[in-house]
């Protein structure tokens, strides 16, 4: 049972449940960054001559809100495969694809924390960073608990009380990690580019060979993404014990009142009422 976050033993459970689960774990990086990757080489490959410019922005527009969805619902698919296999819940290839239905609070959750996140990672670094450790959780809070948008968040940010440092410490560790498991494919994909020649020749050169060389820059996606999916999942079923844990001695603690249902706010239970609303 746990009573304390540790950052050392959250990364330590999630990189061993990441190996013993490494064929999933590919399968779902392979699919969400084979997508983009596809999506991104062939949208210049295909791209039109420009004639139009109002057609062009338009089909740009339609094209870019069909791969967001698609994207992200995969992407949310995956944080319901890394909650499934914590629990040692039953998992399926399809479940990648099972959280269409949340994708509407999902986007308006994701847009709601950019507005908060953005300006403080502009105006100061540090601020932005701890901000984003306050309302990281929003995902696997709608996938688990179906909150709406504005309930995600507000119980992202109850989960984070009182361990803002330590998860603003994961976070600059992933940072780092991330940063460090990229750059061999930056240096690569830069010694490829210096070999067409000088600065000069690289920015001549024809879009659709740039763009098959920057494929290399997708690769390291497939590890990166479902390792971050499953440390942020991990990190919240973690908080999300001790926060149950907290609650529970709240309400032992003030059982002697006559209705102590009055002081207890369990975000936990739905009312039906909640539930219809926001599916």
């Amino acid at each position: 049972m746990n009573t304390s976050f540790s950052i050392e033993n959250t990364l330590k459970q999630t990189l061993q449940t990441f190996k013993q689960n490494i064929g999933l774990m590919l399968y779902m990086g392979i699919v969400y960054t084979g997508y983009l990757c596809t999506i991104s080489f062939f949208s210049i490959i295909l791209k039109p001559i420009p004639t139009n410019i109002g057609d062009i922005i338009l089909t740009e527009v339609i094209s870019q809100l069909i791969n967001s969805i698609i994207t992200s619902v995969i992407y949310i698919g995956i944080f319901k495969i890394c909650l499934n296999l914590f629990r040692k819940q039953p998992i399926k290839i399809s479940d990648l694809f099972s959280q269409i239905k949340k994708l509407g609070n999902f986007f308006v959750a994701n847009i709601l924390c950019a507005l908060i996140v953005i300006p403080g990672l502009i105006l100061f670094i540090v601020p932005g960073l701890i901000i984003l450790t306050t309302f990281i959780f929003f995902i696997p809070t709608i996938i688990d608990k179906n909150y709406n948008p504005i309930k995600a968040l507000d119980f992202s940010k109850k989960l984070s009380q009182g361990n803002k440092s330590k998860l603003f410490f994961l976070l600059i560790i992933v940072f780092f990690g991330v940063g460090i498991f990229m750059l061999p494919f930056f240096i690569l994909y830069f010694l490829i580019l210096t070999k067409q020649g000088g600065l000069t020749e690289i920015a001549l050169m024809d879009p659709k060979i740039s763009a098959l060389y920057a494929q290399i820059l997708y690769i390291p996606g497939i590890v990166i993404t479902p390792f971050v999916a499953l440390l942020i999942t991990k990190t919240y079923l973690i908080l999300l014990e001790i926060w149950e844990q907290k609650q529970k001695l709240n309400f032992q603690q003030n059982s002697s009142i006559s209705n102590p249902e009055e002081i207890k706010q369990d975000y936990s239970v739905e009312t039906p009422e909640e539930t219809e609303q926001f599916k």
